[in-house]
């Protein structure tokens, strides 16, 4: 913001000279890939890509006496892995 720089343009610029991470080329979110803002195609590309992980992640939400119930503000984790399930499960024509 200092120098007039936007967000997209300093993604632009990082593109031009090699520097943008290859993860960009999969997701437009970056970050933790357990971020309760991620998108349920974000985090279905994962499961599919990280299935032991993710596994791993939704037996998180069967510990008992954890701090909270939800992952996110209004869905538990079970409840995000059967979008993931069922997103991951769709058929579709362009395939």
């Amino acid at each position: 913001a200092k120098y007039g720089v936007t967000e997209a343009m300093a993604k632009q610029m990082c593109e031009a000279e090699g520097l943008l991470s290859p993860i960009y080329q999969e997701t437009i979110r970056t970050g933790c890939w357990f971020c309760p803002n991620r998108k349920i195609k974000d985090h279905a590309a994962f499961a599919k890509e990280h299935p032991q992980l993710w596994r791993e992640f939704v037996q998180l939400g069967k510990v008992e006496n954890r701090a909270g119930v939800t992952f996110n503000i209004t869905e538990t984790i079970e409840q995000i892995d059967r979008k993931v399930q069922l997103y991951n499960n769709q058929l579709s024509l362009f395939n």
